[in-house]
């Protein structure tokens, strides 16, 4: 924190922003207590050629961070070349600098592993183009972390991990390693953990096993309402299936069903795309349309929602951390219409992908190494628990276990620089950072 009290100097305000914390997901900001880089800075699409700030929104936000000194980017590995040009440019623009600086001349401090799952769309930093405007990634020294935080309590676990986040393709794993991961085989999955696999389906059909064990399974339908040319609202009869829409045409839970949030609600109280818990009652009321009232649920982290539960308690016969949700709306466009659909953003959680849970720490889970398709993705699943005791394996395929070899030297070259990091982060004028 030294350095992030560095920077904290008196600004013109007690209220000016001085040190910025955001990260690529919700989850992420939450738990560094920042902002999602979309949020942060306004960011809705990161298509070329970039577009700048309207007028009244390049205000707002030059009086927000007109003491702003330092940037720093958690999870950098989940940030593509274009959402990092993007950053630079917007700080451009609001600090009002030479196009020749970058990042407008702020301190830009990104922590992350490479050797984690790269962006779902887009191009990983790492991959340079030199010359081009979206190779910002050259002018960062690097700092190499070497204390394990997660699994600091289970140190030869943490060796294992070190040793598989690096492994190339191919080439043999210590058996050592392989005696120990093979030690927490099981042949069932438990259910008391998350199941974590590597695709939607196999996800999707461990889920839907799981929910066949419940009773009293509810089916939501999705509300989706447009206006006509009189002004007159009307339900859409069949609503769009399209992937690009987040909230689903059907969700189907009961109480006592595992759910995952899949908006961003409020990030700055945790409640956001990607935090877990239990479904706990199932409010009806005169919601039209076959929709509940509400959805209770208990998350995993009691944290989440503590502002949103003064606003909305909870019924007195459930859990004081419970959290009342209401139905969420979403805007879509369809057949030259603007549609807003009504549903609630959840999605069943019993099992999860891997690239949902890069980002989070569980105390128990069980992986499945099968269908593997992305260099990091069994370092990732197997990296979630703090310690060994928490992984269970189904489905253990070693083979898959693989580093990319161009992130490895990659870090090396950079590495090989010898830059100094200390020096650089407290000489943000050098704006190398």
């Amino acid at each position: 924190m030294s350095h992030v009290n560095f920077f904290s100097k008196p600004a013109e305000s007690p209220d000016d922003v001085t040190v910025l914390l955001v990260a690529f997901t919700g989850t992420a900001a939450f738990n560094i207590n920042g902002q999602t880089i979309h949020s942060a800075f306004s960011i809705f699409s990161t298509s070329l050629p970039y577009k700048p700030f309207g007028q009244d929104e390049l205000n707002t936000l030059r009086i927000k961070y007109r003491s702003l000194q330092l940037l720093i980017i958690d999870e950098i590995s989940m940030v593509d070349q274009n959402m990092l040009m993007y950053i630079h440019a917007r700080l451009q623009q609001i600090i009002r600098t030479s196009h020749t600086i970058p990042f407008g001349n702020v301190a830009v401090l990104a922590v992350g592993d490479f050797h984690q799952i790269p962006p779902v769309k887009g191009k990983p930093l790492f991959k340079q183009d030199p010359g081009s405007l979206a190779d910002l990634w050259s002018l960062f020294p690097i700092c190499n972390l070497e204390t394990v935080m997660r699994q600091k309590e289970d140190i030869a676990f943490a060796q294992i991990l070190n040793r598989l986040r690096t492994h190339e393709k191919g080439q043999p794993i210590d058996p050592k390693d392989i005696n120990v991961l093979e030690s927490c085989i099981v042949s069932e999955i438990p259910n008391d953990a998350p199941f974590i696999a590597a695709t939607r389906k196999q996800v999707e059909l461990h889920n839907q096993k799981m929910l066949q064990y419940m009773n009293n399974i509810e089916t939501i339908p999705a509300i989706d309402i447009y206006q006509t040319k009189c002004a007159v609202l009307k339900r859409l009869t069949k609503p769009s299936a399209s992937a690009k829409i987040v909230l689903p045409v059907e969700l189907s839970i009961t109480e006592g069903a595992r759910v995952i949030l899949t908006s961003n609600l409020v990030v700055s109280d945790g409640l956001v795309n990607g935090v877990t818990g239990k479904v706990t009652k199932i409010i009806h009321g005169n919601r039209p349309n076959g929709q509940p009232e509400a959805v209770c649920i208990l998350f995993d982290e009691t944290r989440v929602g503590r502002q949103y539960r003064k606003q909305r308690p909870p019924p007195q016969n459930l859990d004081p951390a419970t959290i009342v949700l209401k139905p969420h709306k979403e805007i879509y466009s369809f057949n030259l219409h603007h549609i807003t659909r009504h549903q609630y953003p959840l999605k069943l959680a019993w099992a999860l992908t891997i690239h949902k849970v890069q980002g989070m720490t569980l105390k128990k889970v069980t992986v499945s190494l099968e269908g593997i398709f992305k260099a990091g993705m069994p370092y990732v699943a197997l990296s979630r628990v703090s310690s060994l005791q928490g992984l269970k394996m189904h489905g253990f395929q070693p083979r898959n276990i693989y580093c990319d070899t161009q992130v490895k030297n990659v870090l090396t070259l950079m590495l090989d620089c010898d830059v100094s990091c200390s020096n650089q982060l407290l000489h943000p004028s050098a704006n190398k950072l």
